[in-house]
């Protein structure tokens, strides 16, 4: 069984405090002038008591002064407070703004910053749910301050310093009655927040499936999965307001339990204050008085009991948010990728994902221009020497360096402009299809365009498109064809003009006759260095050398001609792809 994790009050004040940035003082500030603004809660039923004993032993005649001292008291104590109230709680709802903007922003950043081990260890659904939760319980826990939080604080302890001051009786009663009420609401509070945070973690899972089954939609059509996953999405739902009601009946017991509380010092309250006036101990004007206060504690107790919830429900969903918020050791370094460079060196590097060696002493150098061809069974390590080449992972030993600078120390900006990657299942944008080109590029120029898009054979996408290279072409390229997608990738690469380009059998799902005449423009890049993972083996004839990798080691290595002659590991794969033709 997994532990429960709770989140201290104090560790939540202090990220928070750190959530403010910069605002943080003026916060502080503006919270006192709410609180201020919040006394007059206090004064009104004062100058009230005042007035009341003043009219019980008035006569005609006698001098008004007093009565319209404690009216001009009520009149300026509410223009005051009034006017305080108003610039505070928007000064306050402004913070607040800036907070959840901040929020947004930082953890979005910090998000993009993550290693790519980070980014497979959680859905990127759970992880952008996780980031609109923890902005929305900034604002919603920043609305509370801003609204309630004062007045509930002067109707609990102001009260009870002017009780203090007034009645040492009542005010220990009353002083009986706060403890008591927050004792069993915050002692309920625990379980309410430990179903909170459950709730927190199922609700991001669920939200990751449902961004999952959106953005694989036409996979979802194809295979008439619609059935299926709308009663997964059904139980995943009807898991959530299970977790909901179980949350709801522990708020109604403790509801339940502090309003017996309530009751119960209501009724004790009643019948000293009765034997008091009886006994002449009080003042008619001190009864209304004791009596407003007391129910201004009430009704203050009684908010934060119905605060609560939401407030651990922003909680916790803050308390998911923090991750992203704290200061992160960045992958990269601040190093340019060297201008004029002549050497890729992979030396005795291992790297395993999970408990599995994937790259097993993997060694092997890359000269400026050469061309080089790829070749391995399924999960040989192919595809993460790509993520480590560009510094998506990090090797657990040996070394990277490009000539005598390790890859580490440069900086992921200045290794995505020098290296550009083409995977096998392109990812695309819902922006225009020229937008999908240029997006990865600073320079916009429509004659490398042209170019990139006849020698990516993209002519005849943008031939059948309503607006040709205008067109939308919807979320993750939806009105494409997986081979379409791949000649999109392909002339993204072609006019980013990185110095290498990464081929990760980036043309599998085209045609023999499309896939040669794309071989054929890559071919006239001689300034370019060309690593490529081939669909078929014999499109590697035009590269200088070819590596066999097999477990995570080079087992062969040399020209296409050189490897077939061996009749080793290559020549095998090569025999049993053609057989399968």
């Amino acid at each position: 069984m997994k532990k429960i994790i709770i989140y201290p009050n104090i560790l939540f004040l202090k990220d928070l405090w750190m959530i403010l940035g910069r605002y943080r003082y003026e916060f502080a500030f503006w919270y006192f002038m709410r609180f201020l603004s919040s006394l007059n809660a206090l004064i009104g039923p004062y100058a009230l008591a005042k007035i009341i004993d003043f009219f019980t032993i008035y006569s005609r005649g006698s001098s008004l002064f007093t009565f319209y001292f404690w009216i001009l008291i009520i009149f300026f104590a509410s223009i005051i407070a009034n006017i305080i109230r108003l610039i505070s709680k928007f000064k306050l709802s402004d913070i607040a703004r800036e907070a959840m903007k901040f929020t947004r922003l930082k953890a979005i950043s910090t998000m993009l910053n993550y290693s790519l081990l980070e980014h497979e260890k959680e859905a990127s659904g759970n992880k952008i749910q996780r980031i609109n939760s923890g902005a929305d319980g900034i604002k919603h826990f920043m609305g509370f301050l801003s609204e309630n939080s004062t007045d509930i604080f002067t109707g609990i302890f102001g009260v009870a310093v002017v009780f203090a001051s007034l009645n040492i009786k009542y005010s220990l009663l009353l002083f009986i009655y706060i403890i008591f009420y927050l004792y069993f609401e915050f002692y309920l509070n625990k379980k309410i927040a430990v179903k909170a945070n459950i709730y927190q973690k199922y609700n991001e899972k669920v939200s990751g499936k449902v961004h999952e089954l959106a953005s694989n939609i036409r996979t979802v059509k194809f295979l008439g999965l619609d059935f299926i996953l709308k009663k997964r999405v059904n139980t995943f739902e009807n898991k959530l307001m299970e977790l909901k009601r179980r949350m709801h009946i522990t708020s109604m017991k403790k509801w339940l339990t502090i309003q017996t509380i309530s009751t119960l010092f209501g009724t004790i309250f009643l019948v000293l204050v009765g034997f008091d006036i009886i006994n002449g101990f009080i003042t008619l004007g001190f009864l209304a008085l004791f009596v407003t206060y007391v129910k201004k504690t009430q009704e203050s107790l009684n908010a934060v009991s119905s605060s609560a919830d939401g407030i651990i429900e922003s909680k916790y969903a803050i308390f998911r948010i923090i991750p992203f918020l704290k200061e992160r050791k960045l992958v990269s370094g601040n190093r340019n990728f060297p201008e004029n460079w002549k050497k890729v060196s992979f030396d005795n590097v291992y790297f395993k994902y999970k408990d599995k060696y994937v790259l097993n002493g993997f060694s092997l150098d890359i000269k400026n221009g050469e061309k080089i061809g790829v070749v391995g069974s399924s999960g040989e390590g192919k595809t993460t020497f790509f993520k480590l080449l560009m510094n998506l992972y990090s090797p657990d030993s040996g070394t990277i360096k490009i000539d005598s600078e390790t890859l580490s120390n440069i900086s992921q900006d200045s290794l995505t402009n020098a290296i550009t990657v083409v995977p096998q299942d392109i990812e695309l944008f819902n922006i225009s299809f020229k937008d999908n080109i240029t997006i990865s590029s600073r320079k916009k120029s429509a004659k490398i365009l042209d170019k990139a898009i006849k020698d990516a054979q993209c002519n005849s996408i943008v031939k059948r498109l309503p607006k040709n290279v205008n067109t939308f072409i919807g979320e993750n390229g939806v009105i494409l064809s997986g081979g379409e997608k791949q000649r999109v990738g392909i002339a993204r690469a072609l006019y980013s003009d990185s110095k290498i380009i990464l081929l990760d059998e980036a043309t599998s799902n085209l045609d023999s006759e499309t896939e040669t005449e794309i071989q054929k423009s890559i071919e006239k890049l001689k300034d370019k260095t060309i690593i490529t993972v081939a669909h078929r083996l014999s499109t590697l004839r035009y590269v200088d050398r070819i590596i066999v990798i097999n477990k995570g080691k080079i087992v062969e290595e040399g020209s296409f001609t050189k490897l077939l002659n061996k009749k080793g590991s290559f020549y095998r794969l090569y025999k049993l792809q053609e057989n399968r033709k």
